[in-house]
């Protein structure tokens, strides 16, 4: 299967970024075992597998999706919801561009069209895919990030090797004080953090020290140079339309 119209984006030789998330590149190999949790059609994960021949585990809650979804020898897909519990979940099907789901943060949906989707938490479903270490998990789960941290024991998180997550705290800026708790947690778990949105958290890398060494001139670099060089450009893209 080949992209034309690829979105991978190499920011510089090891950072690599696709449809709003970012990774750190030379992590992953034929030998990696990588998650697309709120996959949507699973285009992120279909790139990253063709570049890196890893084994992707994409995971979609809406049916009508998840049956689009194209399996292939490295892309398995999955019909959860990844949430703070193993039980059905409802969700809110939004019809904007593209349809999606939305799951609130206080595991309620909102009004209009609903449909009920398995649910279950990260634990179970690294589990039920029988991985002991994963080298990425993507996540994009439209708010229930909150409560799949929630969820989430120590040991678990740590048998991830990075973790690429859009926070939806620019949808519901009630979700901020859980988005800094959950960033205080991973510090204190001893990942390293980077943010490469100016507001919000739209695009947070998470890198677990204990399977990733990076060394401290990449690790500033990551932090500083990378999140503004990206501004740079936004600006500068934007500037050219006008």
């Amino acid at each position: 299967m080949g992209y034309k119209t690829s979105m991978l984006e190499h920011t510089n030789s090891d950072l690599w970024s696709a449809y709003g998330h970012t990774f750190y590149a030379p992590a992953i190999d034929e030998n990696s075992i990588a998650l697309d949790l709120g996959s949507s059609s699973a285009l992120f994960a279909h790139e990253v597998a063709e570049e890196k021949g890893c084994q992707f585990h994409v995971v979609e809650a809406l049916p009508e999706i998840f049956e689009r979804i194209e399996e292939t020898s490295l892309v398995k897909k999955h019909h959860f919801a990844i949430c703070g519990e193993d039980k059905p979940q409802t969700f809110s099907v939004v019809n904007d561009e593209e349809r999606w789901g939305l799951l609130r943060s206080d595991g309620k949906a909102g009004p209009g069209e609903t449909v009920e989707v398995p649910g279950t938490t990260l634990k179970n479903f690294i589990e039920h895919i029988g991985a002991e270490l994963v080298d990425l998990a993507k996540v994009d789960i439209e708010g229930a990030e909150i409560a799949m941290f929630g969820a989430t024991d120590d040991d678990t998180l740590k048998s991830i090797k990075q973790i690429s997550i859009e926070f939806h705290d620019f949808m519901d800026p009630r979700l901020n004080d859980p988005v800094q708790h959950i960033l205080a947690r991973m510090d204190n778990l001893g990942f390293q953090t980077f943010i490469f949105t100016r507001r919000f958290h739209g695009d947070v890398l998470f890198i677990n020290p204990d399977h990733i060494k990076l060394p401290a001139l990449k690790s500033f670099s990551f932090r500083y140079l990378t999140k503004y060089f990206r501004g740079i450009k936004r600006i500068a893209a934007r500037g050219s339309l006008t």
